[in-house]
């Protein structure tokens, strides 16, 4: 799949990870980096999963949130 992720609303510096499935423990990597209060966007191309889904995770300080947009512009076989 490829796309655009843009992350808004956030309380607090993060990153969020796109996977073909959701990683149980954090990646050495992220998809998108930001600081707070920031509206910060970011191209991406991430494989699907069998099921044809994508995994999205927030990786945060404890009691924090934020909101993210995930334009899809293609989807591949």
């Amino acid at each position: 799949m490829s796309g655009n992720l843009t992350v808004v609303g956030q309380t607090a510096n993060g990153h969020l990870d796109a996977a073909p499935v959701a990683p149980t423990t954090e990646p050495p990597t992220s998809t998108l980096n930001f600081p707070y209060g920031d509206i910060r966007a970011n191209g991406l191309d991430v494989g699907l999963a069998a099921d044809g889904t994508v995994g999205i995770v927030y990786y945060p300080k404890k009691a924090t949130s934020t909101h993210f947009v995930l334009d899809v512009t293609g989807y591949f076989i």
